[in-house]
């Protein structure tokens, strides 16, 4: 091994880029087990897709202290199967080490080297084939980085068997990791980052669609339908028997709801979940007005079928995801922690206030993973009556009069009781949540899946002097309908508001001038790029909250008297030359008219607020 070693750093990032997700995935279970057991903190954001989005990669982010936020760099860069993916290349750098497979290397090496990469070629392919495992190259790549952490090879297989001997083929995998541990021993200096191996640690390495399934499921929920395969709907599957829970898969979005619908009716609680809940507002409707607590979980998919992937643009749907105004309640995860702790009380507002609830998440928060305690469930349960539609309990809009429609009187009830329970969700709605100094004079409003980057931002930021951090505050807000009273608080106290979001209109930042009136100073937008990382928020709140340059000198009177006959010279003499060679220009006098002006202002005392205006 190389006995030259790199110095110490903080972090160390890890790109993988590949055209089958399955790779990926093997890669993802053995580094996040093995870093997070060796006493790293590990942060992994996936980007899986299908079809025209099979942009596959992978991003590892191994730190000595507690990462949960996405940055742009990347350290070392592995291709595999399938070449560099066009998400990835703006981000290599000078400094990015691309490892990769002599074929694979060769044919991306034009764009690499425009990105003047560093590129080391391995004969991957040609040895895996000599050893009969040319299948497992996940299993070699994950060797490799394994090897560059320092990781002895032994140790990490006996850590790894229980999850090799899950997959075919135990043998070739072993090898194919010995072989890939061995090549990135030859790589060269490989990464050293400082790690503490404390036999009191109790992190977990866990993603945001586990901690949602655990939080709905503390929740209660026992009913889960939807249309197509999803990371709630197969937690659920795989763990029905001892969850005590039912899975129905239906033809459509209209026919799982139902399904939900029908199964509430009966006492369950019942989830939905899909990519969209917009084509189904008809069912939606109806469980607001049958009173029909209903939990509703969307997130977009990366599918050829749907271009706009990011949740940050479909507030608005989600705001209106009805035809008629009910009442309902919106919740959108900024952590997860928060995705976690919301799964329960989604449940937990649609049995106590009986409406439907909106879970949103977006496909970035879906697709992380970080080390986190171990998430333990409220220990208040609560537990609210609940009985069959017209002979228990039933306190539907339409329990006394069957037919709504007999006249006026019977139409303005419901729709009063609407109105007031909408004004009860409002009083006990989820108050956002402040970090940072409470005597702000900026506060930088956010929802989404933002909290972790923001608050690394700050502490970036606070460590390099970028900005003065010491009078900004974050506001996380994960309910954004029907926003609680609280917010107007917090956001009239502000001198500066920022808010920060991933569309490209600032919808939320709308709604709440709407809802508060209270105008944002700025608003911060990214859309089509995926998320914002911890340099490019810093970078641009720095431009917005650095302290500014010191105006130029202000211009004294006797100064602008001389540069005035400067200007008078130069057109009287312009003139002269103009007549005499035959083209006379504009006349002296029309041209000494805009200077008689600047003349005589200056002549004229001068007030001390506006000596700095441009004159």
């Amino acid at each position: 091994m190389n006995s030259k070693r790199n110095a110490i750093r903080q972090d160390a990032s890890l790109c993988f880029c590949a055209a089958a997700e399955e790779k990926l995935r093997k890669i993802e279970d053995i580094l996040g087990r093995l870093l997070s057991k060796a006493g790293f903190y590990v942060f992994i954001a996936r980007r899986y897709g299908t079809g025209a989005h099979n942009d596959n990669s992978l991003r590892v982010r191994v730190s000595s202290t507690p990462v949960k936020a996405p940055v742009e760099r990347i350290d070392y860069l592995f291709l595999l199967l399938g070449g560099l993916r066009p998400d990835v290349i703006n981000h290599i750098a000078s400094k990015t080490k691309v490892v990769g497979d002599v074929g694979t290397i060769t044919r991306d090496s034009p764009k690499l080297r425009e990105r003047e990469a560093a590129i080391v070629e391995l004969p991957l392919a040609a040895r895996m084939k000599e050893l009969d495992c040319g299948t497992h190259e996940a299993e070699a790549m994950a060797g490799m980085a394994a090897a560059l952490f320092g990781l002895s090879v032994e140790s990490s297989i006996v850590s790894l068997n229980v999850l090799f001997q899950r997959r075919d083929q135990y043998p070739e995998a072993v090898t194919a990791f010995r072989l890939g541990h061995a090549l990135g021993i030859e790589v060269g200096e490989g990464i050293l980052v400082a790690r503490y191996l404390r036999s009191d640690k109790n992190e977990i390495l866990i993603d945001a669609d586990t901690a949602l399934s655990l939080g709905t499921a503390a929740g209660g929920c026992n009913f889960v339908a939807s249309p197509f395969p999803g990371a709630l709907f197969d937690f659920y599957s795989n763990n029905a028997e001892c969850l005590g829970a039912v899975t129905l898969r239906a033809e459509d979005k209209a026919g799982a709801l139902n399904m939900c619908i029908g199964a509430a009716y009966t006492g369950a609680r019942a989830l939905f979940t899909t990519s969209d809940g917009c084509s189904v507002r008809e069912a939606i409707e109806t469980a607001s007005f049958s009173e029909t607590p209903l939990v509703i979980h969307t997130t977009p998919r990366y599918d050829p079928a749907d271009m706009n992937t990011d949740e940050g643009q479909r507030l608005n749907a989600a705001l209106c995801f009805g035809h008629g105004e009910f009442p309902c309640v919106v919740y959108s995860p900024v952590s997860v922690e928060s995705a976690f702790a919301l799964g329960t009380r989604a449940f937990a507002a649609a049995e106590k206030f009986r409406i439907p609830v909106l879970l949103m998440t977006d496909p970035y928060l879906s697709k992380t993973a970080y080390d986190m305690e171990p998430l333990r469930p409220s220990q208040e349960k609560e537990n609210f009556p609940r009985g069959v539609p017209g002979y228990a309990l039933d306190d539907r809009e339409d329990a006394k009069e069957r037919n709504v429609f007999k006249g006026v009187a019977l139409k303005l009830r419901p729709e009063d009781e609407r109105m007031r329970k909408l004004a009860v969700l409002r009083e006990n709605a989820l108050s956002p949540k402040l970090f940072g100094n409470p005597l702000y004079r900026t506060l930088i409003v956010f929802w989404g899946a933002l909290q972790e980057t923001l608050l690394e931002v700050l502490r970036t930021a606070e460590t390099e002097g970028r900005f003065d951090t010491k009078s900004v505050a974050l506001l996380s807000c994960e309910q954004v309908y029907p926003l609680s009273d609280q917010i107007g608080i917090f956001l009239k106290q502000a001198h500066r508001l920022i808010f920060v979001e991933h569309n490209a209109t600032g919808q939320f930042a709308r709604f709440v001038q709407a809802e508060t009136g209270c105008i944002p100073t700025d608003i911060l937008l990214k859309y089509g790029e995926g998320p914002f990382s911890v340099e490019d928020l810093t970078e641009r709140l720095q431009n917005l909250l650095a302290p500014k340059e010191a105006a130029p000198p202000k211009t004294k009177r006797s100064e602008l008297k001389a540069e005035i006959k400067t200007e008078i010279g130069k057109i009287t003499k312009k003139d002269a030359e103009e007549k005499a060679s035959g083209f006379p220009g504009l006349p002296v006098v029309a041209q000494l008219g805009s200077l008689a002006a600047r003349t005589a202002s200056a002549a004229s005392p001068v007030d001390e607020r506006s000596e700095g205006r441009t004159l």
